[in-house]
């Protein structure tokens, strides 16, 4: 998914959670390199030094504006989930969950509306 994010393919966003440093760092030169952007959830940038900061929740975008887009959804689902007790950690994480797909359909059209052919 990422390398389809970085040649310019189709998939202009991928958004990941609980993944392992392993599984990206080797991920972040390439979409940056093909002028992407790829940082956690709050649009911090993915180094060895903030993983557990980031706690794994991975981001990467074909462009600024969705990636701004999506980080200020991502962002305000990762303070809600956060904050309060273990209960309403869960309560919450349930219902991002459910609403999984209202988000991927958000996604999805936020990557349409911004889709331009690369040169």
């Amino acid at each position: 998914a990422y390398g389809i994010v970085a040649a310019g393919f189709g998939a202009d966003i991928v958004v990941e959670a609980d993944l392992g440093l392993y599984d990206y760092a080797a991920l972040v030169p390439v979409v940056e390199g093909a002028g992407g952007i790829m940082t956690d959830w709050y649009g911090r940038r993915l180094t060895l030094e903030n993983h557990e900061r980031s706690k794994g929740r991975v981001v990467a975008c074909a462009n600024e504006m969705l990636h701004e887009e999506a980080i200020g959804i991502l962002g305000e689902i990762w303070s809600e989930s956060e904050s309060g007790s273990e209960g309403a950690r869960k309560s919450t994480i349930s219902s991002v969950v459910k609403e999984g797909f209202w988000y991927l359909a958000l996604g999805i059209g936020i990557g349409i509306a911004l889709a331009k052919p690369r040169k």
